[in-house]
């Protein structure tokens, strides 16, 4: 879906939260009819080549949102190290070990977790 919808538009955030105040409703009544299990694949590549992909599995999208928002807000308030603030998890998740404690802290309840790294050569 990413690579399909302009970065213009996914980058514009007011657009975003009017969208998802629109389509919430839908989604609600969706997962009521055949239920709220949820699953992504996440691709990104860095700069320097290295790829990593994101796994995640879990039975419950209201369940795993709510765990992810607090194993994030958790590590923002007892991090050291991390600016304080509202933003994006992306703007903040740049240091490796954080990034790795928050997926840790927020996949406790997922019924499939992996993640891939590859580096190009």
């Amino acid at each position: 879906m990413a690579c399909a919808v302009p970065k213009k538009i996914l980058t514009n955030q007011a657009l975003i939260a009017k969208f998802s105040e629109f389509i919430g409703p839908l989604v609600r009544a969706v997962d009521a009819i055949v239920g709220g299990t949820t699953a992504m694949r996440v691709e990104a590549v860095g700069s320097d080549g290295s790829s990593r992909s994101l796994l995640y599995g879990h039975e419950e999208l209201s369940e795993c949102v709510g765990i992810a928002a607090a194993a994030f807000t958790w590590h923002l308030l007892m991090s050291k190290n991390l600016p304080k603030g509202v933003l994006y998890p992306e703007e903040l998740l740049s240091d490796p070990d954080e990034f790795e404690a928050v997926l840790e802290s927020g996949v406790r309840t997922a019924f499939d977790w992996k993640t891939f790294t590859e580096k190009s050569l």
